[in-house]
């Protein structure tokens, strides 16, 4: 259980940090982060999440299953 929370926690610091890339203009290294974060929030089941990491990922100009 416990690692369950550190990988949601870090999953939700990449999310954070790409959306703050992409806030700051730098797609590319946006697109990075949340593509990492999607793949985790999709790991461990965080529906929610990984849905708001792919609308964000849509503004990069990507798109996510």
């Amino acid at each position: 259980m416990r690692r369950t929370g550190l990988r949601r926690e870090l999953a939700r610091a990449h999310l954070l940090y790409g959306e703050w890339l992409l806030g700051e203009g730098r797609q590319a290294d946006a697109r990075k982060e949340l593509r990492t974060a999607h793949e985790m929030f999709a790991t461990i089941g965080m529906r929610a999440f990984a849905e708001r990491t792919r609308r964000e990922l849509l503004g990069t100009g990507e798109t996510a299953r």
